[in-house]
């Protein structure tokens, strides 16, 4: 996941942060590949930082481990897992390998989750320039998943859908499983036909043994029912179900 880099008051996937700086652009790098897994007896992997640009990548590289808490992605510090260098300078043109090693034991069930933040750092460049105009850093976030010895369990997420009484509309899809699901595409429909779309491109997972949440303002004049139809789109394939719907007040 590429993103504008982000001040972090609390861990985060990237949020907006404007730089000052001589002339207005962005960073330009890639991180392969996008997403890590560690099972059995493996204890380290690596990823790949190619600087693009023209000018130095200066970098910094952490890992936070990766909860999910009342339908809500959370961060944390962690020490089990670790990259080294955690701090580079990549000449333009060039690769960085970032090692990634695993401290901590597997887990005995399931998989544990963590996030690497890839972070553009102000160079030398960006100092000097003065006060007049912007750059913007970006920020990787990428996806780490430790598992135990043993096969996990996969089972498509059950879904229900929320309506609060501020008219917000909440569809939860709570993942059973063992492992993790990745959805990209999440779609309501009613028996008329009206739809409430959540969005697409990649929205996010459900850990395993979690439940992730997805809030939208319900749609005007959409009638609701008992249930709605659900499409969405995971790494497990489609699905298409009915999903019950809950009214809060």
């Amino acid at each position: 996941m590429k993103s504008v880099l982000g001040a972090v008051s609390a861990p985060g996937f990237g949020l907006g942060l404007l730089i000052v700086s001589c002339i207005a652009n962005a960073g330009q790098f890639r991180v392969a590949p996008t997403q890590l897994e560690f099972s059995g007896a493996t204890r380290s992997a690596s990823l790949t930082v190619t600087n693009s640009s023209a000018t130095p990548l200066h970098m910094q590289t952490r890992v936070l481990r990766w909860r999910q808490v009342d339908g809500a992605d959370q961060l944390q510090a962690t020490d089990q897992l670790v990259t080294s260098p955690p701090i580079a300078t990549v000449a333009p043109g060039a690769e960085q390998l970032v090692r990634v090693i695993a401290l901590g034991e597997p887990p005995h069930h399931g998989e544990d989750s963590y996030r690497i933040l890839v972070d553009e750092l102000p160079g030398t460049d960006a100092r000097a320039a003065g006060e007049n105009a912007v750059r913007v850093l970006l920020r990787y976030s990428v996806p780490v998943f430790v598992q135990g010895g043993d096969a996990l369990v996969s089972r498509p997420p059950d879904f229900v859908a929320r309506v609060s009484a501020e008219g917000q509309l909440t569809l939860v899809a709570h993942n059973n499983g063992e492992r993790r699901v990745r959805l990209t595409a999440l779609t309501l429909l009613t028996p008329q036909g009206e739809v409430q779309p959540f969005g697409s491109g990649l929205l996010g997972y459900a850990l395993g043994g979690r439940q992730r949440s997805w809030t939208a303002p319900l749609a005007a004049g959409m009638r609701l029912g008992p249930q709605l139809e659900l499409r969405a789109t995971t790494d497990m394939g489609e699905i298409r179900a009915q999903v019950p719907v809950v009214r809060e007040r």
